[in-house]
């Protein structure tokens, strides 16, 4: 958009545009149509609430989890909730 970046955009801005999260019912969805017998890492580029992510570790426990988002408000409240082990704001 205008040759900004995402996080340039935010930073002129002041504010996080375009939140759409994902409901849980919809992330668990998604998981359980998934392929994936036992992921070693599961990334969530754009992590929103975590609901994606939430819904990962209920079926894979093993797995890392990975998460980013341009949000750093989003990301703080992931990473309280535990079981995120790499949170990033972009």
């Amino acid at each position: 958009m205008f040759g900004l970046s995402g996080l340039r955009l935010f930073e002129l801005v002041g504010e996080v545009v375009d939140q759409h999260y994902t409901p849980p019912a919809i992330a668990s969805m998604l998981v359980d149509a998934s392929n994936a017998e036992n992921p070693k890492y599961i990334a969530d580029f754009s992590m929103g609430d975590g609901s994606l992510l939430s819904a990962a570790v209920r079926r894979w426990p093993d797995a890392t989890l990975i998460g980013c988002d341009i949000d750093k408000n989003a990301s703080a409240r992931v990473r309280r909730k535990g079981y995120v082990q790499r949170v990033h704001t972009t």
